[in-house]
């Protein structure tokens, strides 16, 4: 009888746990890519449109907690500190990390890159448990007068626990060309879970910036004598529900001029939040980033960033 009762309890448990486990991913994929050059010295493929300046920059976050009070665990990931590779290879790389479940920490998180695609994911198995990861990609180029580059892919997410109502939000700049500053401009677009409560459960942005700044030098004034004026037909943008993002970046003048494609993805647990939800913070941190390097016109600090 007690051997009966014991294995029905073992059982009740398993079950509870198991309807409680919830698991969550978001990646996102290249369709197609416009082809670069693989340096300046690099012979061009057929069809480029310049050619990429330097490897790709990746900045990651990766955390998971057994609940309220609990100890942490929470990683920052940069090339120079993981062995990151392919950076200086097809978008985006190649790497794979986790932090699996443990005795002690019942929920796991995982992120990637591989080329031609990124992604994160989570898996908790205790409704007190929570993990999340993020990614930020970014590569600079060189594009040609009168070209063009495109950049098309497709943002997934997925969680077993359904999807919560989300927010699009596309924004183009009017164009910057301050006495003293290198004419620029960017197109920003970005889908964000829409929860006041916590954390969002997930998010993910495509941004693309052009100036008349070469990042590997230390200039910050750009060609005295470029005639390039930054304007509205800079970009051609658009992000749908499905997730389905293009991106083009057109250099409509006589001259050479530089540019930055740039990624983030992430995704959350939506269960009790990782205390000071650090994978948050930091994809914050990223995008802020990001975003400052357009506002200090690829500065010497910035192109720093972006340094092999």
């Amino acid at each position: 009888m007690k051997a009966r009762l014991l294995a029905g309890a073992v059982a009740g448990f398993f079950i509870q746990l198991g309807a409680q486990a919830a698991t969550g991913s978001t990646q996102f994929t290249i369709d197609s890519l416009t082809p670069l050059g693989d340096s300046p010295t690099a012979p061009l493929p057929a069809g480029a449109a310049g050619y990429w300046l330097q490897n790709g920059w990746v900045f990651g976050t990766i955390g998971s907690t057994a609940g309220p009070g609990q100890p942490v665990r929470d990683e920052i990931l940069y090339a120079s500190t993981h062995p990151i590779g392919g950076l200086g290879g097809p978008p985006f790389g190649n790497f794979d990390y986790s932090l699996p479940v443990t005795a002690t920490q019942p929920a796991s998180a995982s992120m990637f890159l591989h080329p031609g695609s990124m992604g994160v994911a989570w898996e908790t198995t205790l409704s007190t448990s929570s993990a999340g990861a993020a990614w930020n990609w970014a590569r600079p180029f060189a594009l040609n007068a009168g070209a063009s580059i495109t950049l098309e892919g497709t943002f997934t997410h997925t969680s077993s626990l359904g999807d919560p109502p989300s927010r699009t939000t596309l924004l183009e700049g009017p164009g910057y060309h301050d006495p003293g500053q290198a004419p620029s401009n960017y197109a920003y677009m970005s889908r964000v879970a829409d929860n006041q409560e916590a954390a969002p459960w997930f998010s993910y942005s495509l941004q693309g910036q052009l100036t008349t700044v070469d990042p590997r030098s230390s200039d910050t004034t750009g060609n005295p004598d470029s005639t390039w004026v930054p304007g509205a037909g800079d970009f051609e943008y658009s992000l749908d529900s499905f997730g389905h993002a293009s991106l083009t970046i057109f250099n409509r003048s006589s001259e050479q001029l530089f540019g930055w494609l740039s990624l983030g993805i992430h995704a959350d647990s939506p269960v009790a939040a990782i205390p000071e939800p650090a994978t948050w913070t930091m994809l914050l941190l990223g995008v802020a980033l990001l975003a400052g390097m357009s506002r200090r016109r690829m500065s010497p600090r910035s192109s720093h960033h972006f340094q092999a």
